[in-house]
């Protein structure tokens, strides 16, 4: 499904999507490998340096470290769902903001997970990562 937002500025073009294959694909991928795996140096990797820097990283290897514990091994991972919006301007540069939420399932619960990224000039970064953990009644 696919709708048309709005024309900001004279021949800019702004669709917002819940079906953009090119930011479910980055999604699904960085969802699993940062948060399936708890491997941080991915989200450091993938994650705009502004906002992810030594002391936010720092929290975010012992947070995952912790809910590794908690929550067990990855059991299973059903897909991102969410919207993007492509903004075009006349000279044809695209930029794309996406918004995705998902589960992923674990031994001992499950993670949600809301991630926001951006997409300029042919390279993703992710702007905001959260998530919030659901442990079984029986492992707390």
């Amino acid at each position: 499904m696919c709708v048309l937002v709005a024309c900001a500025a004279k021949g800019t073009r702004v669709v917002t999507t819940s079906s953009d294959a090119d930011a479910q694909a980055f999604m699904n991928k960085s969802i699993v490998d940062i948060f399936g795996h708890w491997d941080a140096d991915a989200l450091e990797q993938l994650g705009d340096p502004t906002i992810y820097d030594a002391v936010r990283m720092q929290r975010a290897r012992k947070n995952f470290a912790r809910l590794a514990t908690q929550l067990g091994p990855f059991v299973s991972y059903s897909g991102a769902k969410g919207k993007t919006e492509i903004r075009t301007e006349p000279n044809g540069t695209e930029t794309k903001r996406a918004h995705y939420n998902a589960t992923i399932k674990y031994r001992h619960g499950k993670l949600i997970v809301h991630m926001d990224a951006l997409k300029q000039r042919g390279a993703w970064i992710i702007r905001n990562a959260t998530m919030q953990p659901v442990v079984s009644k029986s492992k707390r």
